[in-house]
């Protein structure tokens, strides 16, 4: 197992976040600055919608609404997934309206479709309310390129934790996302689009 502590904090992610950060405008980088150093968590945190208990299914059509009050709209892709940690985890991918999703899901799901990269989360965004299942794609199977990626280990991951033997095209980091961490990146790519 590889095990390269300079690839936590530099790699092909970290970089990229950077590049993009550089890119932006003087405007936007006050507000990413400030996401990051001094807003609470009140201020960038997803809406709370409607409570539901049952168990999230794959095709599941989700919304959620951040601060700007524009909801988005997101897709269980896989669930009831079992890795490293000891709590039931789901894959999802956000998209800006429910009309790109379903035009993403008809055909191979591309990075550029995506508001945020795919997350593992728990179903405890849909028992807190930040997720309201709203529609459902009946035998959805996702056909997009996805996978994880760990800076510890400097591999890519399934969402089981399985090595890929490729870069996929969509990636985020491996690990389940937290409710804060969901409600940052929206944030985060509100600023970028100039949403917020």
């Amino acid at each position: 197992m590889k095990n390269n502590m300079k690839t936590l904090n530099d790699n092909f992610l970290t970089r990229a976040n950077k590049k993009r950060y550089n890119e932006a405008t003087e405007i936007q980088q006050k507000k990413i600055d400030a996401l990051y150093n001094t807003m609470s968590v009140a201020d960038y945190q997803l809406k709370l919608l409607k409570r539901k208990r049952k168990y999230p299914e794959i095709g599941d059509i989700f919304r959620l609404m951040p601060p700007n009050n524009q909801y988005l709209y997101g897709i269980v892709v896989n669930n009831h997934i079992k890795n490293i940690n000891t709590v039931e985890q789901i894959v999802i991918m956000i998209f800006e309206t429910k009309e790109k999703l379903i035009d993403a899901c008809n055909r191979k799901i591309l990075p550029d479709d995506l508001f945020i990269p795919s997350k593992i989360i728990t179903k405890l965004y849909w028992t807190n309310g930040y997720f309201e299942t709203i529609d459902k794609i009946e035998n959805f199977q996702c056909n997009a390129d996805y996978g994880f990626y760990t800076g510890a280990r400097d591999m890519f991951l399934d969402e089981y934790g399985t090595e890929m033997d490729h870069q996929p095209q969509i990636v985020s980091l491996f690990g389940i996302t937290t409710n804060i961490g969901i409600a940052r990146a929206v944030y985060c790519e509100l600023i970028y689009r100039n949403m917020i």
